[in-house]
C-alpha cells in the first residue's frame, strides 16, 4: 500500500491534517479505493466551532479535491476527517453557512475549468478525475454549471488562445 499525504501544512491547518496523513490508497485489479483508520485511531481534537467559515471551506475544498478521483467524496468520510459525527459535521457546516454538496459542485467546476484547458486530455479521463462514472454525466453537469458543453468550452479556449497568441 502506498500512503499519500493529502494536506499541506500551513498556518491555517485544521485537525484534519493528522487524519489525512493516514489515508491510504490501494489498488487491486484496477479498482482504487480509500481505506481510512478507525475513528478510535484518530487522536486529534474535533474541529473547533471558533474556526472561521473560510478556513473550514478551504480545508474542505482541499479534502474534496484530493478525494474526487476516487468517486464522489462521501459526507461520512469528510465528517471523519474533521473528527466529527455526520450530524455534528452538518450542524457545523450550517453554522458557517456552508453546504457540503455545493462545495463538491464548486470544486468540480473549478477543477473542470482547469482540466478542460488541456486539449490532450480525454473527456472520460476528466470525468473520472472529477468523480464521475462516465463522460455523459460530467457533460450534463458542466452544461448545467456553465450553459455550454465541455467541447464548446474547449473550442472557446482554443479560439481565445489563437486571438491572444498563447501556445
Amino acid at each position: 500500500m502506498q500512503t499519500i499525504s493529502l494536506v499541506q501544512a500551513g498556518d491555517s491547518v485544521l485537525p484534519l491534517v493528522g487524519f489525512l496523513d493516514r489515508i491510504e490508497v490501494t489498488t487491486e485489479r484496477s479498482f482504487s479505493y480509500l481505506t481510512t483508520p478507525a475513528l478510535s485511531d484518530y487522536t486529534e481534537e474535533p474541529l473547533p466551532s471558533s474556526i472561521s467559515a473560510t478556513q473550514v471551506a478551504d480545508s474542505l475544498r482541499q479534502l474534496i479535491r484530493r478525494l474526487l478521483p476516487e468517486g464522489y467524496p462521501s459526507l461520512t468520510l469528510a465528517a471523519e476527517a474533521f473528527g466529527l459525527s455526520i450530524r455534528t459535521f452538518q450542524r457545523r457546516l450550517k453554522d458557517h453557512n456552508l453546504n457540503y454538496s455545493q462545495l463538491v459542485e464548486q470544486v468540480r467546476l473549478e477543477q473542470s475549468l482547469q482540466l478542460l484547458q488541456d486539449p490532450t486530455r480525454q473527456l472520460i479521463d476528466i470525468a473520472f478525475d472529477l468523480g464521475y462514472m462516465d463522460a455523459a454525466n460530467f457533460s450534463r453537469a458542466f452544461k448545467r454549471w456553465t450553459g455550454i458543453s465541455p467541447r464548446q468550452f474547449r473550442g472557446l479556449c482554443g479560439r481565445l488562445e489563437k486571438v491572444i497568441g498563447v501556445q
